[in-house]
């Protein structure tokens, strides 16, 4: 059953001097509030990945959702290493394809909603090994959107491509194009077809600040300033950059 929920981490011993709440940039949280939070979203997570588990998030790239009419802009596909953590398979833009600690990926998608699709049926292990193996082999590869226009194949690969075209190698979907298979069309094609079936959508929230309001106008207006610029240039790099 698809399951959504809100995770708003806070600090029991800090209340006291937070003066307000809501969502704000990770760019401006402190480090200890996104920790506790990826901790949180981590455990909730973990009870029920497995292995090709697609995780979505509706982030800010204004491109991707004008052109998808999506709110969907971001697709990665989860599977176990060796040791049993999870990792994170996808291609960003300024860092190409890559593999990433769950932890450390959820890190950069604090305060995005994030949705997690399963396959309807478990991976077998041959399964696995040809989707570990599709994936692994285009590691490094850079990031690449323009070709997406035309659906041919090119020295980049974006997200959607990256993930549709290891699904086809394992073979869980077909696709003529996958350069030209998005983050939402891929969800509504593995769904409708009844492949993937959705699971828990988690929404991040993070508070303004676990530290006390400095003291005198002077540090509080370069506090506020501080936080604003940080706050500004992170939305700018995710909207219009389209940068995690």
């Amino acid at each position: 059953m698809h399951n959504t929920r809100v995770l708003i981490c806070v600090s029991v011993f800090s209340l006291a001097a937070l003066p307000a709440w809501g969502d704000v940039s990770a760019d401006s949280a402190s480090p200890a509030v996104r920790e506790i939070l990826v901790e949180e979203a981590e455990r909730f997570l973990g009870t029920e990945l497995q292995p090709g588990t697609l995780i979505l998030h509706r982030g800010e790239c204004i491109a991707v959702k004008v052109y998808t009419q999506s709110p969907y802009t971001h697709v990665g596909l989860l599977m176990p290493d060796p040791s049993g953590k999870w990792q994170v398979y996808d291609s960003a833009n300024g860092v190409g394809v890559r593999k990433t600690a769950l932890a450390t990926y959820l890190q950069s998608q604090t305060t995005n909603t994030i949705s997690l699709y399963h396959p309807v049926c478990r991976l077998s292990p041959e399964q696995c090994n040809r989707l570990n193996t599709a994936l692994e082999q285009e590691l490094g590869r850079p990031y690449g959107i323009r070709h997406f226009l035309t659906g041919e194949s090119a020295e980049g690969m974006h997200c959607s491509e990256y993930v549709t075209t290891a699904l086809r190698a394992v073979p869980l979907i077909s696709a003529n194009k996958p350069a030209r298979v998005s983050p939402n069309s891929l969800r509504q094609g593995v769904e409708q077809a009844r492949i993937y079936c959705p699971g828990s959508t988690l929404k991040m929230v993070l508070p303004n600040t676990l530290e006390p309001s400095p003291q005198g106008w002077c540090s509080r207006l370069w506090n506020d300033t501080q936080h604003c610029t940080l706050a500004f240039f992170g939305r700018l790099r995710r909207s219009v950059l389209c940068r995690e």
